[in-house]
C-alpha cells in the first residue's frame, strides 16, 4: 500500500513497504530531482528504514532509483550547499516551479545565471560560468552574498522599485532588462556595468529573482 504524506507545488512525496517515492509533474523536474537532490533523497529514504529513493515523473515508466545504502554508508547527508559542476545552491525548500528554473539553468550552463531571495536578497543559487563575473568568490561562496555586498548602492535602490513595476511573478513572458553597477565584495574594486534579464518567480509566498546575464564591461569606481 501507497500512501501520501505530503503534497508540496505539484511535488508528491509518497511512502511504499521499501521505498520513498518523489513523484513530479515531468521528466525534466525528475532529472534535475536526481541530480541535484538524489543524495538527500536516498538519505532520508535510510533514516524512514526504506531500501530507496525513487524518483518518478507522471505517465513515465522508468523511474528514477537511488539505493539507501549507498549514501555516506546509509547516514545522513551533511552540509549547507549543495553544489553540481553547473551550479551551487545554497540549502532551502525546493518546489516543482523552482526545480523547473533549476532545470533550466542546468540544460544551459554557459548562462551566467543567479537567482536571488527577494526578502534578504541573498543569492541562494549561482551558476559557475556567473560568480567569476561578480566576485572572487567560489560559486558555493557567492551563495553567501547580499546584492547590498556588490551592488552600487544607488542602483539597487532603483532597482528595487524598478522590479515591482515591471515583472509578474511565475509569468516566463514578463521580463525586465537591468543596467548596474557592482564591485568584487571582497576588495570592493574590479567594478562593473551588468546588464542582466530578470523574471520573477513565487514559492510558497516568498519571491525570487532569476538573473541572466547579457552584458558587462569594466568602468571606473562611481563617484556618490
Amino acid at each position: 500500500m501507497v500512501s501520501n504524506i505530503r503534497v508540496r507545488d505539484e511535488i508528491d512525496y509518497l511512502f511504499s513497504n521499501d521505498e520513498l517515492i518523489a513523484e513530479t509533474p515531468s521528466q525534466l523536474e525528475a532529472r534535475a530531482l536526481v541530480t541535484i537532490f538524489g543524495n538527500s533523497l536516498a538519505a532520508s529514504a535510510y533514516r524512514f528504514n526504506r531500501k530507496r529513493a525513487v524518483i518518478r515523473f507522471r505517465d513515465g515508466d522508468r523511474p528514477y532509483r537511488i539505493p539507501a545504502k549507498l549514501v555516506n554508508g546509509g547516514g545522513p547527508v551533511t552540509g549547507t550547499i549543495v553544489a553540481t559542476p553547473e551550479i551551487a545552491i545554497s540549502e532551502m525548500m525546493i518546489s516543482a516551479p523552482f526545480l523547473r528554473v533549476l532545470a533550466e539553468m542546468m540544460e544551459r550552463p554557459e548562462d551566467r545565471a543567479t537567482i536571488v531571495r527577494v526578502s534578504d536578497e541573498r543569492q541562494i543559487v549561482v551558476s559557475a560560468s556567473m560568480a567569476p563575473l561578480i566576485t572572487s568568490a567560489t560559486p558555493a561562496e557567492a551563495t553567501r552574498r547580499r546584492r547590498e555586498d556588490y551592488w552600487h548602492l544607488p542602483d539597487l535602490e532603483e532597482f528595487r522599485r524598478d522590479w515591482r513595476q515591471h515583472l509578474e511573478p511565475n509569468n516566463p513572458d514578463s521580463t525586465r532588462e537591468i543596467t548596474f553597477a557592482c564591485c568584487d565584495p571582497v576588495t570592493r574594486d574590479n567594478w562593473m556595468s551588468l546588464t542582466n534579464r530578470y523574471r520573477a518567480i513565487e514559492m510558497n509566498g516568498e519571491i525570487y529573482h532569476y538573473s541572466v546575464n547579457v552584458g558587462s564591461e569594466a568602468i571606473a569606481a562611481p563617484a556618490n
